[in-house]
């Protein structure tokens, strides 16, 4: 199933960020994707940088940007984007 492909793609790039000193070592919690309420939105969503941030003791923004740029291409993600949470 795709969700379990997105986990597992997160999950590694996360690792990732790590190895590459982009965010610091702390245990990863499980990794959650959702459906969006609005489909503009997206496929999936996850909170994963809101739930590290005070592990990492980083922005979340920072969190999500250091995961996206460890992300390794695959065919079966088209796009993906960092979203600021909702004011």
């Amino acid at each position: 199933m795709i969700k379990y492909k997105l986990s597992d793609l997160l999950l590694k790039a996360t690792e990732e960020a790590q190895k590459r000193g982009s965010l610091p070592q702390f245990a990863l919690p499980e990794i959650v994707l959702e459906r969006p309420q609005n489909q503009a939105f997206g496929d999936y969503a996850s909170n994963l940088a809101m739930k590290l941030a005070r592990s990492a003791r980083m922005n979340p923004m920072g969190i999500a940007n250091a995961i996206v740029e460890a992300m390794e291409p695959t065919e079966f993600v088209d796009k993906i984007e960092v979203a600021a949470p909702d004011s």
